[in-house]
């Protein structure tokens, strides 16, 4: 069986808080996907909305795989799309994202067959938006689905969506590799400013920022205000910081 849709209640019954997503619901619907055990295991994550979830390792850690796998288990549930976010327009071209799905368009792991109960096999991507599709035999597209369940943007050319662009159900936010050899000016700024468009005034969105980085001397550390927690945890540690202005962030190592 595939993801049932849930009945869609709002943060203190106002929709323009967002949508109040079911955690636990949340959780058990991603155990159906059964993810290897060995992959980062987002479900044991404290999780609720308006919160950063801060991921940071090497490569080989799956961390950008099982994020996109959870935010489209919220889009099965609630028809909640994904934001994916990377620093500069070019990491987000065709030529650079065209294997971002290529775990999850694996037929051996049944994911999208699994999301969708076998309405789909495949994802496709038009115009920075991910649909997914049905592709036949010889990889052809035959079909695709009429709403994208992903929307892409760079912090570089944030200034370009602030108008003519929906985004009232767009609450999980992923930027991925947040951390480069170069940090632009302002780049948390910019950032800010982005994800100001994306979520408005909601507190239903969740932010994932992830790294593939051991650099505890990195600029976004300190700028987010966790250069002390990150200098003290050991590779598979955690930590929930709460900034001084009171936002939420937990650190996983």
């Amino acid at each position: 069986m595939g993801i049932k849709k849930e009945l869609i209640t709002y943060i203190n019954n106002d929709p323009s808080l967002g949508i109040k997503i079911n955690w636990k619901k949340w959780r058990k619907n991603f155990k159906t996907l059964n993810v290897p055990s060995w992959t980062w295991d987002i479900t044991q994550l404290p999780m609720h909305s308006g919160m950063y979830q801060v991921g940071y390792s090497g490569r080989a850690a799956t961390k950008t795989t099982n994020v996109l796998l959870g935010g489209m288990v919220l889009n099965q549930m609630y028809g909640i799309k994904i934001a994916y976010v990377r620093q500069i327009e070019e990491m987000i071209a065709p030529k650079a994202t065209k294997d971002l799905f290529s775990t999850i368009s694996d037929p051996q792991y049944h994911y999208i067959d699994t999301l969708t109960d076998g309405r789909y096999n495949s994802v496709c991507y038009k115009s920075r938006r991910w649909y997914y599709c049905i592709t036949d035999d010889e990889g052809k597209i035959t079909e695709v689905a009429p709403e994208h369940f992903m929307f892409m943007a760079s912090v570089d050319k944030q200034q370009n969506i602030k108008s003519g662009s929906s985004f009232s159900n767009m609450d999980w936010i992923i930027y991925d590799e947040f951390i480069n050899k170069v940090y632009m000016p302002d780049e948390i700024v910019d950032f800010l400013n982005l994800q100001s468009t994306i979520c408005r005034l909601r507190q239903s969105p969740v932010i994932w920022m992830l790294a593939n980085t051991t650099d505890i001397e990195a600029n976004w550390w300190y700028e987010l205000g966790i250069d002390e927690v990150v200098k003290t945890l050991d590779a598979g540690g955690e930590r929930d910081v709460k900034t001084d202005k009171g936002t939420q962030i937990h650190v996983s190592y």
